[in-house]
């Protein structure tokens, strides 16, 4: 691999320089269909996948905290983290039941306590608490019970 280093101009200079616009060869490179697993899904899994993304922005709407996104794992609302040396976040997301360890809880709201730095009195470093409240119960009710877990874990912006 050769790297080259433009030549420098004096600032202001119109044109030219390390960020000059310069002609690149195209990468051979072609995404298989279904690459990204869309190509996969059905209509019913995209109708269940856009009803718990529309109930999570409803509970993340009532709660006031955190922001939704999902990078891959679920819909799910994302609090501050603790300090650069925890930079794991605590978050709260409904569980699929695909993807439950325990089936009776599929369908429920989960809350994650991130890794604080230091290990809880169990010895653990992070802690997973799961409601009795489903993805259809109330967004009021289930940001209350986020606020509860935020409170009790100490999440950095926990609503007062």
């Amino acid at each position: 691999m050769s790297t080259h280093t433009p030549a420098r101009v004096p600032g202001g200079a119109p044109d030219g320089g390390q960020f000059a616009t310069t002609a690149k060869t195209e990468v051979d490179v072609t995404l298989a269909p279904g690459a990204a697993g869309l190509d996969d899904i059905t209509p019913a899994e995209k109708a269940r996948y856009t009803h718990i993304e529309s109930r999570t922005k409803d509970v993340a709407a009532a709660l006031g905290a955190g922001k939704v996104w999902d990078e891959g794992g679920g819909t799910t609302i994302f609090f501050d983290a603790r300090s650069e040396e925890a930079p794991e976040a605590d978050y709260a997301y409904c569980i699929e039941p695909e993807h439950a360890a325990d089936p009776s809880q599929g369908g429920k709201w989960g809350f994650h306590r991130g890794d604080a730095g230091t290990p809880l009195s169990n010895g653990d470093w992070s802690q997973d608490v799961t409601s009795d409240l489903t993805l259809d119960s109330d967004p009021a009710a289930v940001a209350d019970w986020i606020k509860g877990q935020m409170q009790h874990f100490g999440t950095p912006g926990a609503p007062a």
